[in-house]
């Protein structure tokens, strides 16, 4: 590590600051999800996502010292440090503890599925500056079968992160050179493919790597009136609650929807449906127009990277950052079914917040680093 004052000149201050006002709007509306009045804002939610933040931020601040390069240097260590972590995880749920996403040691609680998001985009990044334009086979071989393994890992217990890896991969391809033709083809074919498995599945029993409720989060996606009650419970009850925010929204404690408690998981999966509420339309689309300049900054960041390694650095974190918004929105206004993705940086969840500040600092670095300085 070594500081240098040219570099720190050429810090943009437009991405800390769209994370600030993220985690702010997000700390606001974990309050209110889990709170039936403003007096008690102090809940035992908005308390550890303020501790997560901090740490968030100082992370962000740590990783602006260092040079991204040196990722690439250590990339086996962050990748195979995730899957690791995630094998734990399946040998505690075959040791007889019930599967779960997160880890505990000590007072320290955290999801290994969101390193693993960085370490594969790490990987990636590291395979694919390899080739200098187009490539190569080899270097797709591994790229494949490098998202392949924490995707089955992962699979039975996240399916939502599952789908962000894949989305991951795709993305970055695409950026490294991959022909987008035999990109579009491939995927509709793997979706094709994915819904005839379930056919299949459904009408002869043929076996699926799904559990029942993310089976039936797809099935009654087309249909929530199926099972209004059961798995269609949250598309409907969500859909309601953003349509009844209207123009301005109900106001902040306001919303009849979560005090009352018919939104499952407000605080977390579906806190855009509190937002919707709340704040309506016009709150929805301050939120939505912060998401889309930080997307275009991460754009930004990736097209100025001075090498390789950094523009799909940047493009793999910006990608990751797009499938959470996209699909977590979109699942809450019956768009996409119920995966179970968090809203980056406003949904309720330490781990994935302060690994979301760390990848802002990652971009933070590689853009600050766009000018070659020699010294």
């Amino acid at each position: 590590m070594r500081y240098n004052k040219k570099n720190f000149r050429q810090v943009d201050i437009t991405l800390p600051l769209l994370a600030f006002l993220l985690v702010c709007t997000g700390l606001v509306m974990i309050s209110s999800a889990t709170q039936t009045s403003p007096e008690a804002w102090q809940t035992p939610h908005v308390q550890r996502q303020v501790v997560s933040a901090i740490i968030g931020f100082l992370l962000m601040l740590v990783v602006t010292f260092f040079d991204y390069r040196r990722l690439r240097d250590y990339y086996l260590f962050f990748y195979g440090g995730a899957l690791f972590l995630l094998v734990i995880n399946l040998m505690r749920a075959a040791g007889g503890v019930a599967a779960q996403r997160s880890i505990s040691i000590g007072p320290l609680v955290f999801q290994p599925s969101e390193l693993t998001k960085l370490g594969v985009i790490i990987l990636l990044s590291y395979i694919f500056s390899q080739d200098r334009e187009e490539i190569s086979a080899g270097s797709l071989g591994k790229g494949i079968l490098g998202t392949v393994i924490p995707f089955l890992l992962i699979l039975q217990n996240d399916l939502g992160t599952s789908l962000v890896l894949g989305f991951i991969l795709l993305i970055m391809l695409y950026i490294a050179g991959f022909p987008g033709f035999y990109l579009l083809t491939t995927s509709g074919g793997v979706i094709l493919g994915v819904f005839g498995w379930i056919l299949a599945h459904l009408h002869w029993g043929l076996w699926l790597p799904l559990k029942e409720y993310q089976l039936m989060r797809i099935i009654v996606f087309w249909n929530p009136g199926m099972d209004p009650f059961g798995y269609g419970y949250h598309l409907i009850q969500s859909k309601i609650a953003i349509g009844s925010g209207n123009i301005l929204g109900k106001g902040l404690f306001e919303g009849t929807q979560s005090r009352l408690n018919f939104i499952p998981e407000q605080h977390t999966d579906f806190i855009f449906s509190v937002l919707g509420e709340e704040t309506g339309f016009i709150g929805a689309s301050i939120l939505l127009t912060l998401y889309l300049l930080l997307l275009l900054k991460g754009l930004h960041v990736s097209y100025k990277a001075k090498d390789r390694f950094g523009s799909l650095l940047a493009a793999g974190i910006t990608g990751m950052f797009a499938f959470h918004i996209f699909v977590n929105i979109g699942m809450t206004m019956g768009v996409f079914p119920v995966t179970g993705l968090p809203l980056p940086f406003v949904s309720y969840g330490g781990s994935a917040l302060t690994t979301n500040l760390l990848a802002i600092g990652i971009l933070i670095n590689i853009y600050m680093r766009r000018q070659k300085i020699y010294f």
